[in-house]
């Protein structure tokens, strides 16, 4: 393989942003500068320069350092270079600036990455937009597969030449540089081929969290997004470098013979298609003193949980939770709502028993002291700490309205169920107009007699997403027969014998009602802390620094941490499932002695009769919405930006352009709005 560079180019430093030719050459052309690290317990990997020597012989990385994220060792390997495809950069160029540009042959410069530290049933069925050359087409989505519930852990034990599986998967010109592909190894079981940086490498074809397939995602810096949620795996080792998920993907061999690419993998790692990153500990059966607790039972206290004996930490793990099922994939609630906490879990008795995690449910936290390292339990019982995670999560909001305590509120799986049962053939009143209330709403509508919405918005989603982009949506809803009352509060709820009847307006308009659902925000669960010697903010929040701390030896993570976000240079808080994944593993990461700061971009998703509207970024507000496409046709990409600067994204059949501009918010790589307005083919390769 011929393999044509820039001498000197940097694409870092040395494409601008003013430049839009420059911007599309960052989104059609990809580099990579990582490094081999990798779980031992996985089988190995080979990394192969394409068209060597015929003899060339590939390096194996059987025995590189284990662990998520660990640093480089003597087996492992940096790779350098910026390299390009001359084809792609001319008609790059030519797209946007109208004229021909020739490549120069040289050695490309590039420097060393260091790797990050550590479905719902969505069957969107929309056309594909416009893309870019090598970017693929949106999926139709599937039903999900659950997050890794433990059972996936896998036996030590020598692999008979019978396990192993070997595919010849085409040619090395088959697969221009920066790109990837879905490559079949054995039935139905496949794997994702990239070549990035005269490398190429294969892993597992489904991202860890609901199963969507990388191939529709955005091949970034070393690492693939999922389409779906923004999930981000290492392409060379697998590696989960971003949420959600909990799982990495498992890794298999490559190697070159001539011109054939030659994947390898075992049989069961195919079958698993994923990689749990924790490692068996403590490995030699002993443990230390010191006792960690993690308060909570989201993903916050799972992700610190493991991450913990990932990093070696070997003394005594005690996660707590006032719930008494596991903890347990929350946003489900409100999108599935029949769905038990069994068939949620994100992980199972056996994974915690396992990694010595000791799990305590019915155990609801009631005081925090933090200069004496002791917790109180409701009842009566003291234990303590020498390190502490608080993360709570939230509590749904209440109104201070007569009769709202016959309100339904959505926060746990038997919350849901009963709302699922008693809503058949019931005339339900939902109050609110944002995503929990919409996700209820468009899952009782084909249950329920009718469905009806009360909000003091004008529009729903109009604080998010903003006026034209709710109106959209509620348009979608009313065509399927959910009725709205905007900009109107609820002056009561009305019941007799116990039982709810209506809903009355402050018109005394009285709307019948058999059962009446709220969602109308959350509040952080952090009452227990008001006594406390923690430090909170006039809502309850939990005040972090960029290493999850609060104060010595206390961390806290998830909905009630305010915690400084890289991308607006401020401190926020953010209820977001992907972000408490984050806030969980740099906890974990810090609490074990390292020293890592939160860096993520927030993403999340809602769906609504099967259409999945997704989101990155953060806008509080914002002076313009650029758009691609049409909101009234359900089917665009959003830009939100605020002093030029796009501080969010949301798209609706548009895959992968979340994924892609969360990538390039991380890698400060953004275009700008003016940038967007100015060169609208720009959008089309997002």
């Amino acid at each position: 393989m011929i393999v044509i560079r820039f001498v000197g180019l940097n694409l870092n430093k040395d494409l601008f942003p003013s430049s839009p030719a420059s911007l599309l050459l960052l989104l059609s052309l990809r580099r990579t500068s990582s490094w081999c690290s990798r779980r031992s317990s996985c089988s190995g990997f080979s990394l192969t320069w394409p068209r060597g020597p015929k003899n060339n012989s590939s390096t194996a990385y059987q025995n590189c350092s284990p662990g998520l994220y660990s640093r480089p060792t003597a087996q492992s390997q940096q790779i350098n270079g910026s390299t390009f495809s001359s084809i792609l950069i001319t008609r790059s160029i030519s797209t946007i600036m109208g004229n021909k540009q020739s490549s120069t042959a040289g050695t490309g410069s590039g420097g060393k990455r260091k790797t990050k530290k550590g479905g719902e049933s969505e069957p969107a069925t929309a056309a594909a937009p416009a893309e870019a050359p090598n970017t693929p087409p949106p999926q139709v989505e599937e039903e999900p597969k659950p997050q890794g519930t433990g059972d996936e852990g896998e036996s030590k034990r020598e692999e008979s030449s019978n396990d192993i599986v070997e595919k010849n998967v085409g040619k090395t010109s088959d697969l221009p540089e920066g790109q990837m592909k879905e490559v079949e190894i054995d039935g139905d079981h496949k794997a994702l081929l990239v070549h990035q940086n005269g490398c190429f490498t294969a892993v597992s074809s489904k991202c860890t969290h609901y199963g969507a397939p990388l191939v529709k995602g955005y091949l970034g810096d070393g690492r693939v997004r999922c389409p779906w949620h923004g999930a981000c795996f290492n392409v060379t080792t697998g590696d989960i470098e971003d949420y959600p998920g909990i799982d990495s993907l498992a890794r298999y061999t490559v190697k070159i013979d001539g011109e054939d690419i030659i994947v390898s993998a075992s049989k069961k790692d195919l079958e698993k298609g994923r990689c749990p990153f924790v490692q068996k500990s403590p490995v030699d059966g002993t443990t230390r003193d010191e006792v960690y607790v993690l308060v909570g039972g989201g993903p916050a206290t799972v992700v610190c949980a493991e991450t913990l004996r990932q990093e070696g930490f070997n003394g005594k793990i005690i996660l707590c939770t006032r719930e008494k099922v596991l903890p347990y994939d929350r946003p489900k609630l409100s999108k599935a709502m029949h769905i038990s906490a069994e068939e949620i879990k994100l992980r199972s008795e056996s994974f915690y028993k396992e990694h010595n995690i000791e799990l305590q449910t019915e155990r609801e936290v009631t005081r925090v002291d933090s200069s004496s390292k002791t917790l109180t339990f409701s009842d009566g019982t003291t234990l303590q700490y020498d390190k502490l995670l608080l993360a709570t999560g939230a509590k749904p909001r209440t109104l201070p309205v007569p009769g709202f305590d016959n309100v339904c509120l959505l926060r746990e799986p038997s919350q849901a169920n009963d709302i699922a049962t008693n809503a058949k053939d019931k005339r339900v009143v939902v109050i609110g107009t944002s995503f929990i209330g919409m996700e209820v709403a468009s899952y009782l509508s084909d249950k329920a007699t009718s469905v009806e919405c009360i909000d003091i918005a004008a529009v729903p989603f109009e604080r998010v997403l903003g006026e034209r982009i709710g109106k959209a949506l509620q348009t979608l809803l009313e065509e399927k027969g959910i009725k709205f009352h905007l900009k109107s509060g609820v002056k009561e709820i009305v019941s007799e014998d116990g039982k709810v009847t209506g809903v009355t307006l402050p018109s005394d308009e009285t709307i019948p009602a058999d059962i009446v659902v709220a969602g109308v925000g959350v509040m952080p669960a952090t009452d227990y802390l008001k006594d406390s010697d923690i430090p909170l903010t006039n809502r309850g929040e939990v005040v972090v620094d960029e290493y999850m701390k609060v104060t010595d030896g206390v961390y806290a993570a998830g909905d009630i941490a305010k915690f400084p976000l890289p991308l607006i240079q401020d401190s926020v808080s953010i209820g977001h499932w992907q972000i408490a994944h984050n806030h969980g593993h740099i906890a974990g990461r810090n609490m074990a002695g390292k020293e890592e700061s939160f860096n993520s971009i927030p993403y999340f998703w809602t769906v609504l009769f099967g259409k999945s509207l997704r989101y990155c970024g953060f806008a509080l507000s914002w002076d313009e919405i650029i758009y691609n496409g049409n909101p009234e046709e359900l089917k665009f990409a959003a830009y939100f930006v605020k002093d030029d600067k796009v501080m969010a994204v949301c798209s609706l059949a548009m895959d992968p352009v979340v994924s892609t501009s969360a990538e390039l918010m991380y890698q400060g790589k953004m275009p700008t709005g003016s940038q967007l307005r100015d060169n609208p083919d720009l959008q089309t390769h997002l």
